[in-house]
């Protein structure tokens, strides 16, 4: 004998499929948003990273700028220097007896017009200052033959005697002093020194000693909140530094180790492998550029060659201009970015959520007004069972694709009693418990019809044998004859059932015939 047929609870399909269709709209939803948030990240870090090599570039190019504004200051004080030393030969080949009386008058209108140069002197080969025009606050005094001195120990002198026809020395930028103590306030100072030739000889040598405070007036004027912007001499000392205390280490005895190597030294290290660049670390963008004075002239015959001056004669000086943007600017201006992006991602995110929530809705409001006339149209109003129509069209479908089925036919005992004597109403509600007792008992794949009144067919989807039949026909059996509390009463009533099977009748009609008898049978064999 074969097993019974398994039962289950039945399920609403319509339900199943809603239910898969809000599955499918979280899953379109999830993926739009991972899949929108991957992309706006990209595109994101694609635009951060351009905007970050922009910002690295600004300093750079604000570095070159300042460069470019102090080179140019070297320059004019150059030129300056060659032009009193040109005419200072042209004079002597020309006028040798009034040579000095006209550089004094040059140099006078000279220092007249530029107010940054503190001192114009002439030396002679002897080092006797034969010219000298001081720059004071009442203005430029030319100093008399009588008080002119002998500088033939000072190392400007020394180094002047050194330098070959066509070179120029440029000190190092540091401060002045007085008799052996720095001025205060501080001074920045440079010395310019150009040999005038004679025959190859070395006649007398022009001296400029220029009020550097100019050069720093410059650095000022790039400084910003952003940027800090530092000055290096070619040893790592600060001539400008955001912070003052940094400034002129080499110049104090207690500060010799205050240098910018000492404290970034991995920075500084790098800025020797060329003359300018930018690098790149966790707390900042540095840049820096490499001022050579000796390349600020364009005429050949101006440059000279430093290589060439005597081994105690200083190597022309070079500076490092640095400039420093800190991490955090980098990401304040990353911020208004990073909240447009957020934004923009919230705006599309809204809008597939918005496009999602309609549609959802529309196919709701569908699916409902479906669902709507599917039940006026199969389905039963007071019980829920299935009706004549969706029997007529289940059973055509199923014969077209051949598929065995039985039915089960069903008609309540004692039904009639509680109509008459409790009313419709309480009879109505026995048969919705009778649907929903049956249904409970019933495959996903079977099926419970109502024909009309208080009869039911249920048609069991597959291939079985009259005995798995029969055991589930006694099932319903003994589950509808349990009592029943409806309105504080107690009801039972019974029911009959009769089986036939697509195998042993030709048509469906044949089979709810069949099943009627069979069902009658059974109603009959009670009564006796």
């Amino acid at each position: 004998m074969n097993n019974p047929i398994p039962i289950s609870r039945h399920t609403d399909r319509p339900e199943k499929h809603l239910s898969r269709v809000k599955l499918i709209l979280f899953i379109i939803f999830l993926f739009s948003i991972l899949s929108t948030s991957a992309i706006s990240w990209h595109y994101y870090q694609q635009e951060r990273q351009s905007f970050i090599e922009s910002i690295e570039l600004k300093p750079s190019s604000k570095s070159a700028s300042i460069v470019g504004d102090l080179k140019l200051i070297i320059q004019d004080i150059l030129t300056d220097a060659l032009f009193l030393a040109t005419m200072q030969k042209h004079f002597f080949n020309d006028l040798p007896s009034t040579a000095y009386a006209h550089t004094e008058q040059m140099m006078l209108a000279m220092s007249q017009v530029h107010n940054s140069y503190e001192t114009l002197r002439v030396l002679d080969a002897n080092g006797q200052e034969r010219v000298r025009i001081n720059q004071l606050d009442s203005g430029s005094e030319v100093i008399k033959p009588d008080n002119l001195q002998n500088k033939s120990n000072r190392y400007y002198y020394q180094i002047g005697r050194e330098l070959k026809a066509g070179q120029v020395y440029v000190s190092p930028l540091d401060l002045k002093m007085e008799h052996g103590q720095i001025e205060a306030p501080f001074q920045p100072m440079m010395r310019f020194i150009i040999p005038v030739y004679l025959k190859d000889t070395l006649h007398s040598m022009v001296i400029i000693n220029y009020k550097a405070q100019r050069i720093m007036n410059v650095l000022e004027s790039y400084t910003s909140k952003r940027v800090s912007l530092t000055l290096l001499n070619s040893d790592g000392y600060w001539l400008k530094s955001p912070q003052k205390e940094q400034q002129w280490g080499f110049m104090f005895a207690d500060k010799q180790d205050l240098k910018f190597e000492t404290l970034y030294p991995d920075v500084w290290a790098a800025m020797q492998t060329q003359d300018s660049g930018r690098i790149v670390l966790d707390e900042g963008i540095y840049s820096y550029n490499t001022i050579k004075f000796m390349d600020t002239q364009q005429n050949e015959k101006y440059k000279g060659d430093p290589s060439v001056l005597g081994g105690e004669v200083p190597i022309t000086p070079l500076w490092k201009m640095v400039s420093f943007l800190p991490q955090d600017e980098v990401l304040k201006d990353l911020g208004p970015m990073r909240i447009g992006y957020f934004l923009m991602l919230l705006v599309i995110l809204s809008l597939i959520l918005l496009s999602g929530v309609v549609f959802y809705r529309i196919y709701t409001f569908r699916h409902n007004y479906q669902n709507f006339l599917f039940k006026h149209a199969y389905f039963d109003g007071l019980t829920g069972a299935y009706d004549r129509i969706g029997l007529q069209d289940l059973t055509d479908k199923l014969v077209r694709k051949k598929v065995n089925f039985s039915f089960i036919s069903m008609d309540l005992d004692d039904f009639k009693p509680i109509n008459d004597n409790y009313g419709h109403l309480c009879g109505d509600k026995v048969l919705q418990l009778v649907v929903n007792r049956i249904s409970n008992l019933l495959r996903t794949d079977d099926y419970i019809f109502r024909m009309g009144g208080d009869e039911f067919i249920v048609l069991v989807y597959g291939d079985f044998p009259l005995s798995d039949l029969e055991a589930v026909s006694h099932r319903i059996e003994s589950e509808v004859v349990k009592p029943m509390e409806i309105n504080e009463l107690t009801f039972m009533v019974g029911i009959s059932t009769g089986i036939s099977q697509l195998k042993s009748s030709g048509t469906v009609e044949e089979m709810l015939n069949t099943a009627d008898i069979n069902m009658y049978a059974s109603k009959n064999a009670k009564r006796q």
